[in-house]
């Protein structure tokens, strides 16, 4: 009888222990060919006047103004991109705004936590610990309604 007991909670500490250590790289995970780090090319974009914060300028593309950027004033380099209501963009998984999330959760897994939020909309989040990257993903009934990835 111990020796079931000792087997049943050595099954759940190792589960549980890798759930917590799941791992998914995002350092690859790119909005129109654009990823975190990468220097920003400001002859698509415009750079948002009406946002004015210390260590970071916010652009947007000039035929996508849903799609946003965040570059780091000092380095140049993107530190975070969200995409809302816009279709046409799409990430090198090949998923956009109006997919199904199960495209999103084929192509990363299922280390992604995912939570339920406020009318109907839920959030599903994946960390890429070992480069420091988040990505965020607001989706309702299903369908992707927000794509936004940045650095932590």
């Amino acid at each position: 009888m111990f020796s079931v007991i000792f087997i049943i909670g050595f099954v759940i500490i190792v589960v549980n222990h890798n759930k917590g250590n799941a791992y998914t790289n995002l350092s690859n995970l790119k909005i129109d060919k654009l990823k975190i780090g990468s220097k920003l090319n400001q002859r698509q974009f415009y750079k948002r006047e009406d946002v004015t914060l210390k260590k970071i300028h916010v652009y947007s593309m000039v035929t996508h103004p849903d799609f946003i950027i965040i570059v780091n004033k000092h380095s140049d380099r993107v530190v975070g991109m969200t995409l809302i209501n816009d279709e046409k963009l799409h990430t090198n998984y090949g998923w956009n705004i109006g997919d199904d999330i199960s495209k999103v959760k084929a192509s990363l897994g299922k280390n992604g936590d995912e939570k339920a939020l406020h009318n109907g909309f839920k959030s599903l989040i994946f960390i890429d610990k070992t480069h420091k990257i988040k990505l965020f993903i607001i989706h309702k009934h299903n369908k992707i309604k927000k794509i936004e990835i940045h650095n932590i």
